[in-house]
């Protein structure tokens, strides 16, 4: 069972507000079946104070504000995994994904805008004693109620075995949608801190689905994705194209079966710069939000 997530959120006053979400599946070590010392279900633990539409601030462990693909919850995104760079850049050298820190946000209505800025712990996961800081800060425009762009970008300040590291990352997306068609692409550029012979990494994708109505509960969510990744723009023999296909099921707008097909070709000569394998992987999801 790859997730089951529970999510709780309430409000204690009218500025106050709470958020918790729990992934029980990441409670269990896969390996032995044994619960996990540490807590390691919690995903997202939030205290957010509104001052005004404008202006909110955001305490605990959360999304950190970069890439529209990765802020995208996993039960909305019409794929099963979110991709090379994202698995490279976002997660494993923590440009995106969740973490500890402060976080302040808020909507402009003319022009109609939302800003996020995070301050918060390197976030890295495993039993490495890193110290330092992330600061990220994203923008999103809405310019139409079909079209929105947005940019995002990041510093690292890292200390880890009496050295120290400055990093930083930028990238930006566009978001259309029409009747039932939605289009995302989407670029990223980045310094991965945590690569001993990667220095820098960069990504482009293209994502489409379409949900076309069967009856008033049923639909079919035909996807497309392209995804072009580089683990070191500084050498030949590092990128990989990735293609997924799927035919999604989506019922009653909380059950999705999620039939795909996915492949991955690494570009130009094969180099040990490149950690993506070639593959063909065909899957079956079954999501079911409550």
């Amino acid at each position: 069972m790859k997730q089951v997530r529970l999510g709780v959120s309430g409000e204690l006053s009218e500025r106050l507000r709470i958020n918790a979400s729990l992934d029980l599946a990441d409670a269990l070590d896969p390996e032995t079946g044994t619960a996990y010392s540490s807590p390691a279900y919690i995903r997202t633990a939030t205290l957010e104070y509104r001052w005004s539409r404008a202006l909110r601030l955001t305490v605990g462990r959360f999304k950190r504000p970069f890439s529209q693909l990765e802020l995208v919850s996993a039960a909305d995104l019409p794929v099963l995994n979110r991709g090379l760079f994202n698995g490279l850049a976002i997660e494993d050298n923590q440009w995106g994904d969740r973490a500890i820190g402060a976080m302040l946000s808020g909507r402009v209505k003319a022009p109609k805008l939302r800003w996020y800025l995070s301050l918060t712990n390197p976030g890295w996961s495993s039993s490495l004693d890193i110290q330092g800081v992330d600061v990220l800060g994203r923008v999103e425009l809405a310019v139409s109620k079909l079209l929105s762009l947005a940019i995002n970008g990041g510093y690292k300040y890292l200390d880890f075995s009496n050295q120290t590291t400055h990093a930083g990352a930028i990238g930006g997306d566009v978001e259309l949608a029409l009747g039932g068609a939605h289009l995302l692409l989407e670029a990223n550029y980045a310094d991965l801190p945590f690569e001993t012979d990667r220095p820098h990494g960069l990504g482009a994708l293209a994502l489409f689905d379409y949900l076309l109505p069967l009856t008033v509960d049923w639909a079919l969510q035909p996807t497309f994705l392209t995804e072009f990744a580089d683990s070191n723009a500084k050498v030949s023999g590092s990128e990989s194209l990735r293609l997924v296909l799927g035919l999604n099921v989506v019922a009653f707008e909380r059950f999705r079966v999620m039939p795909q097909v996915a492949l991955v070709r690494s570009l130009g000569d094969a180099s040990q710069a490149n950690p993506w394998l070639d593959s063909e992987t065909i899957s079956l999801i079954l999501s079911l939000v409550l």
